[in-house]
């Protein structure tokens, strides 16, 4: 019996909510019956992870965030001779680029059926107005080229119906689910503390989010400012790399708060980083759920 051939498409590869979600969605199929491959731009830890567990990857070298008329032609390019190609049964998009992109290489090739997850919108009310407009305008359109539109949340559903992206019997809500497990655990608080140079009886708030904009860590770091004068024991752990590093550790000497802000860069052990955190927090401005949350509430915190 020939097996379903999937293919799951990713704009970044990086380990960030949405790509845990597709990569636990990948691993949980039958491999019995399913044939899956992964697409996304190449290099990165999303990547490593995928090709460790044996699924292919697909390069897809033209892909980047941000419109560029130049990378996302040629990236539909790729994304058409990759499916013309393969003859995938399945196209299954994630995030707003490769959503857009993969959708309509899909049809254009005539792949028999597009499903694409809704992990969060770009357009939310902190973007500028043309550019909100320009992508719900992208977003009503490419709703149109996929037989179901999954969210990970029921408000994301009602927001996209809200503004008549897609119709009603289209949607259908698959919580982002968390691997409950790695979370129920039990370290050495005090050892792991010393690990980052932090004293046992500090107070330790954290963050876990990528360095990108829109997940409020300036926001944080003016607040924290305010907090060591009645904590002066308190810590901030941001765990998690981006391009903003720089600019938030520049941000952090100018507040005189270098003894009391940490930054981990990327981290694999981020269950046992949670579990010496006194207060998790998320700043985002906008989310699609928010997992990072769910983890740390596992962990009590």
């Amino acid at each position: 019996m020939r097996k379903i051939k999937i293919l799951h498409l990713h704009t970044l590869p990086v380990i960030s909510g949405s790509g845990i979600n597709v990569f636990l969605t990948m691993v949980g199929l039958d491999k019995e019956k399913y044939e899956v491959a992964f697409g996304c731009a190449p290099g990165g830890d999303l990547v490593n992870q995928v090709v460790k567990y044996g699924i292919r990857f697909r390069p897809i070298k033209h892909f980047v965030q941000e419109i560029n008329l130049y990378h996302d032609l040629m990236a539909l390019g790729e994304l058409m001779l990759l499916m013309k190609s393969e003859r995938y049964d399945i196209v299954h998009t994630h995030n707003s680029k490769a959503g857009f992109l993969g959708r309509l290489a899909a049809r254009l090739v005539g792949v028999p059926i597009v499903v694409h997850t809704i992990h969060g919108f770009a357009f939310h009310e902190f973007e500028k107005p043309p550019r909100r407009i320009l992508f719900i305008l992208l977003e009503k359109f490419a709703a149109n080229l996929a037989d179901k539109l999954i969210t990970i949340s029921e408000p994301l559903k009602e927001w996209g119906l809200r503004l008549k992206i897609g119709k009603k019997e289209q949607y259908t809500t698959i919580y982002s689910g968390i691997e409950i497990e790695k979370f129920k655990i039990e370290i050495d608080v005090e050892k792991k503390k010393r690990e980052f140079g932090i004293n046992f009886d500090d107070l330790v708030v954290g963050v876990v989010a990528k360095l990108w904009e829109g997940k409020g860590h300036r926001d944080i770091l003016i607040a924290a400012k305010e907090v060591v004068k009645e904590i002066p024991n308190v810590k901030f752990m941001f765990v998690g790399e981006g391009y903003l590093r720089r600019e938030l550790e520049k941000l952090t000497q100018e507040l005189e708060l270098d003894n009391h802000v940490i930054f981990t860069g990327f981290r694999r052990d981020i269950p046992e980083i949670t579990a010496i955190f006194d207060i998790a927090v998320l700043a985002s401005y906008y989310e699609g759920m928010g997992r990072v949350l769910l983890e740390a509430m596992v962990l009590a915190k």
